[in-house]
């Protein structure tokens, strides 16, 4: 764009790609700047030049840009010149120029240099207030409300008030929107004080304008600057003329002078001033107009919120309680919604609890919505304990409400019946009403059948229901096939709640695999995309070609394949899934098949064509090849989701509704039994389409009806399936409706800590610490917890960490507490075990169940028994026990025994062992976060940067990270700055990890200005890693690139490494992730003028 209209200059073609990926438009414009070799100060001539032109879209943008280029320092000089040409533009013809400069104005006056020369523009400014375009008003009185926040404008600002209170009145709420706004922002500054106070009259005169619509810019207006204290003497002086407005001949000033007193109520030097009103306010509780009647209610609900106005209200009760018979009904639904409202407080009661009957009475009103609203008032009063033996009196006349002809009095009759029922002295009444409701089942109305199944999932929280509930399961699961998407939503609620009661999980289960094929009201269509320019000329490519793509090993040829396709079906809606093209008879096409549906599964336009494919698809469960049936099984887990795509270039958002469950429904017998097949990745993928499938409704019944089998699974005859069966039930007790079947394999669970197989014993742990997150499983959970804790005598060292990592889950629940602390002197046992391994997970045990408070008066005696493990021969019980003791330095009680131990700690930095070296470096790491230990720690940050020449890599990427968090500390940095040179040499060790460590820790000792002259002298060998064979650290350089760019010294050295050229080579050949890091790195650059 910026070449065609007049930028000269050799374009950066290879930036296209860069500035397509870029999300923000103001990012793009300067990476479009970017592309040509004057850079930004040069582009900003050439912008300022256009605003000169005859395109008013060029002259809009580009005062904006210009505006959003001025947040950086070293274009300010270059943008001065422009001021003048900018302000001009303030009287050009076009409204959306003239609304564009007004805004860019307020934003150069956020800088100093700049200010001079707006100054004189004030004025052009405040003429804007009068323009014929509602948006530059908009824009000019808050612009007016930024400029007001630099002390040198307000003077000029101010004459502007009275122009400013006018726009009140402006016909076009955007424009009175901002006013009120725009005056908040006034009335905070000393300066507008006077000019405020002045027109705070005219704020006032604005209640008797009959235009209903500008009262309330003037009440809001009003409260706005009733906050500053220096105005509330003004508004003072007016209060007295605002009270006599209640008594004014024009009923609409009367109205609009209550809502003025409740809101100006809320600041309490204004209410001895309105306590006098209060009788005129209820008197209009009698006026003869409706509307103001209503009103005045509603003021007293506001004005009822401060205690000291109740005493005068209280002798009012008795008149709004007579506003129930009003002869208008929108009077008597106020007064009733009222009464709720007052009947929260205590000093209101006993006159309401009077007029209870007169309340109940409403249920035989004439007016159907009225009396619906009494049922619904009825059920609120009844949370008060005084009102409900009136009350109780009245459930038979509620009940005898379900049968009225009017729908909306029944389903309220229905909600009320439901919300009474959380008071047991109702119950008795409403139980024989459980029929009639249950009847509603079947009624012609679809808010009335929703509400009927809401209230009956309610009931069946209380015993006493259950019985007459149970014979209604049939019609509840009947509405899973209702028409209308309420009822069915509702529906799904309601058998959530059922079957959260036992005894009623079997007849849900059974009835409900009618419904499974049920579907939803199509949604809208998607939104049609195909005037967007990003998408243009996409649809030249024959989709049929792409196909051929998923046979590719090339992962980057199959990810671009796939956003062609989705490029294309966002342009035309008449493509087909070319399955044909696929050969299912050869692996790579079964394969292909796959990942193409996972693809597109999201488009509506491929919703047939992948409904079709769904039988095709669903027979590869049964191939011989593993890989076809794990990559199947997960394409069908794809598919069943429902989900959104977002595009945040254009800021669009698709929704889909997936039509694939009725087709895959049948199929999960199939996919439970690939849980038999022994391949981890089969069981894998198949366990994870379980927990997604178990998300959709409507498939749950069949998985519920296939729990059997899995629990049986913990029985078989191969290690590997058993395990797999652990797994599944850990991963389906997520679901409710499913509990009830796996509650009664827990034993089987249990019985499987006992396994001859190590890996089935790791399964059984880690789907106890699972299931334990759901509160019905913990009795039968908790007698096991001694047999879990002896595993940690098990040879094997990855079963003894998930023991440590479920105990630490299960310490999470108070239940198990009292189990866990009477083994803990077990646990203590276990540091003098003979066996290493099992001393080290005695101190790993430890350290988690330290983060409970309970449990640390009994661990507090065995810190000298895990400090003496220091000293241990086995490697692995010294490298388990410094982290053991690192954990244990978070709880202040334990800081004191372990602070002798520091040296011990240290000395293990020259182990012999290097996992014990680098366990010790993070260790301190750690110890560094608490001030008691800094000394001892600082004195051997020397010997820790020795540690980044070790010969073991992981030693050294815990040491560069164990530096970087040192950094954190003032004390340590004039010891970590001589190793800088260190720190960038790894930048090219040969271990990705370590490189990649090295980055990171570049990027944090870099906000320390101490450290930045010797990453300055490094530079080039930073930028070199642009060209790293491992693509995670190419993107963690440029991220570095990124935040170094932000300080003068080292922006400098980095514009000295011929930066482009790597620029150039990873956007023609490198991945989606690393060319949007290049776009970050150049808008960094040129957000500095540095390009």
């Amino acid at each position: 764009m910026l070449k065609e209209k007049g930028f000269i200059g050799k374009e950066r073609d290879w930036m296209k790609k860069v500035i397509e990926k870029a999300d923000d438009p103001d990012e793009r414009l300067l990476l479009e700047c970017a592309r040509f070799p004057t850079g930004i100060v040069g582009a900003i001539r050439n912008i300022a030049a256009l605003l000169k032109g005859s395109d008013n879209f060029i002259r809009s943008r580009g005062v904006s840009a210009l505006a959003k280029i001025s947040e950086q320092a070293e274009f300010r000089a270059a943008i001065a010149p422009a001021i003048p040409d900018i302000i001009a533009l303030l009287k050009e013809s076009d409204h959306s120029v003239r609304s564009s400069t007004v805004s860019a104005l307020a934003k150069f006056s956020e800088q100093a240099e700049f200010r001079a020369a707006i100054a004189p523009a004030i004025p052009d400014i405040i003429a804007l207030l009068k323009d014929s375009d509602d948006s530059v008003r908009t824009r000019t009185v808050s612009a007016l409300a930024k400029l007001s926040e630099q002390a040198e404008f307000r003077a000029a600002i101010a004459p502007a008030i009275p122009d400013i209170i006018a726009l009140l009145k402006d016909s076009e709420y955007s424009v009175r929107s901002s006013t009120e706004s725009a005056l908040a922002k006034f009335s905070e500054q000393a300066e507008f004080g006077a000019a405020i106070a002045d027109v705070i009259p005219d704020i006032v005169a604005l209640f008797e304008v009959s235009r209903y619509y500008y009262l309330l810019p003037a009440v809001s207006a009003l409260a706005k600057v009733s906050e500053q204290a220096e105005l509330q003497a003004a508004i003072a002086g007016v209060i007295s003329g605002i009270v006599a407005l209640l008594k004014d001949s024009d009923y609409s000033v009367r109205s609009k002078t209550v809502l003025a007193m409740a809101t100006v109520l809320e600041q309490a030097e204004f209410r001895a001033a309105i306590a006098p009103a209060i009788p005129d306010i209820l008197a209009l509780l009698k006026d003869s107009h409706t509307s103001l009647r209503s009103e005045a209610v509603s003021a007293l609900k506001e004005v009822s919120k401060q205690t000291e106005f109740r005493a005068a209200i209280a002798p009012a009760i008795p008149d709004i309680v007579a506003l129930l018979k009003d002869s208008d009904k929108f009077v008597r639904s106020v007064a009733l919604s009222a009464l709720v409202k007052f009947s929260k407080q205590a000093e209101f009661r006993p006159t309401i609890a009077d007029a209870i009957p007169g309340i109940v009475a409403l249920l035989k009103d004439s007016d159907e919505f009225f009396r619906s609203e009494a049922v619904s008032a009825l059920a609120k009063f009844s949370k008060q304990a005084e009102f409900r033996p009136t009350i109780a009196d009245a459930i038979p006349g509620i009940v005898a409400l379900l049968k009225d002809s009017g729908e909306l009095f029944r389903s309220e009759a229905v909600s009320a019946l439901a919300k009474f029922s959380e008071q047991e002295k109702f119950r008795a009444a409403i139980a024989p009403a459980i029929p009639d409701i249950v009847s509603l089942l079947e009624d012609s109305d679809e808010f009335v059948r929703s509400q009927a199944v809401w209230a009956l999932g309610k009931f069946s929280e209380q015993a006493e229901f259950r019985p007459t509930i149970a014979d209604a399961i049939p019609g509840i699961v009947a509405l899973l096939k209702d028409s209308n998407e309420v009822v069915r939503s509702s529906t799904g609620s309601a058998l959530a709640e059922v079957s959260k009661q036992g005894e009623f999980l079997p007849l849900v289960r059974v009835r409900i695999r009618a419904a499974i094929g049920f579907s939803d009201q199509t949604r809208p269509p998607l939104r049609n995309t195909q005037n967007i320019p990003h998408f243009s000329g996409l649809s030249t490519r024959p989709l049929s070609s792409t196909v051929d793509l998923f046979h590719s090993t090339d992962n980057i040829s199959r990810r671009e394949d796939i956003k062609i396709i989705q490029c294309l079906t966002m342009t035309s809606r008449n493509f087909d899934l070319p399955l044909s093209r696929l050969d299912l008879t050869v692996q790579k096409g079964k394969l292909a098949l796959g990942k193409l549906v996972t693809a597109l599964h999201m488009f509506n336009e491929f919703e047939s064509a992948i409904t079709r494919a769904i039988p095709d698809i669903l027979e590869l469960l049964k191939d011989s090849d593993n890989s076809v049936r794990s990559s199947t099984v997960s394409a069908l887990a794809k598919v069943s989701e429902q989900g959104v795509m977002c595009d945040n270039r254009m800021r669009i958002q698709l929704t889909f509704d997936h039509k694939f469950r009725a087709a895959i429904a049948p199929a999960i017998p199939d996919i439970i039994a690939l849980l038999k097949v022994s391949d981890l990745s089969v069981q894998s993928e198949t366990l994870s389409a379980l927990a997604k499938f178990s998300e959709q409704a409507e498939f749950r019944p069949t998985i519920a009806d296939a729990i059997p089998g899995i629990v049986a699974l913990l029985k078989h005859s191969d290690d590997s399936i058993r395990s797999t069966g652990a797994s599944a039930l850990a991963m389906l007790s997520d679901q409710a409706e499913f509990r009830a079947t796996i509650g009664p394999a827990i034993p089987d669970i249990i019985a499987l800590l006992k396994d001859s197989d190590w890996f089935v014993r790791l399964s059984a742990i880690s789907a106890l610490g699972k299931v334990s997150e759901q509160t019905e499983f913990r009795a039968a959970i908790a007698p096991a917890i001694p047999d879990i804790i002896a595993l940690l005598k098990e040879s094997d060292y990855t079963v003894r960490s998930e023991v440590v990592s479920a105990l630490a889950k299960f310490s999470e629940q108070a239940e198990f507490r009292p189990t866990i602390a009477d083994a803990i002197p077990g646990i203590l046992a276990l540091l003098k075990d003979s066996d290493g391994s099992i001393r080290s997970t005695g101190a790993s045990a430890l350290a988690m169940f330290s983060e409970q408070a309970e449990f640390r008066a009994a661990i507090t005696p065995a810190i000298l028994d895990i400090i003496a493990l220091l000293k241990d021969s086995n490697r692995s019980v010294k490298s388990r026990t410094v982290s053991a003791l690192a954990k244990f330095s978070e709880q202040a009680e334990f800081r004191a025994a372990i602070t002798p131990a520091i040296p011990d700690i240290i000395a293990l930095l020259k182990d012999s062992d290097r996992s014990v070296q680098s366990r010790t470096v993070s260790a301190l790491a750690k110890f560094s976060e608490q001030a008691e230990f800094r000394p001892a720690v600082a004195g051997v940050i020397p010997d820790i940067v020795a540690l980044l020449k070790n010969s073991y890599h992981f030693t050294r990427s815990s040491t560069v990270s164990a530096l970087a968090k040192f950094s954190e500390q003032a004390e340590f940095r004039a010891a970590i700055a001589p190793a800088i040179p260190d720190i960038v040499a790894l930048l090219k060790d040969p271990d990705e990890v370590v490189r990649s460590s090295g980055v990171l820790a570049l990027a944090k000792v870099s906000e320390q200005a101490e450290f930045r002259p010797a990453i300055a002298r490094l530079i080039p060998d930073i930028v070199a890693l642009l060209e790293d064979a491992y693509f995670k650290t190419r993107t963690y350089v440029l991220d570095l690139l990124v935040q170094l760019a932000a300080h003068d010294s080292l922006r400098e050295a980095i514009i000295g490494c011929k930066l482009e050229r790597h620029c150039i080579s990873l956007v023609n050949n490198d991945d989606d992730e690393v060319v949007s890091n290049v776009g970050k790195l150049f808008v960094a650059f040129a957000q500095y003028g540095k390009l």
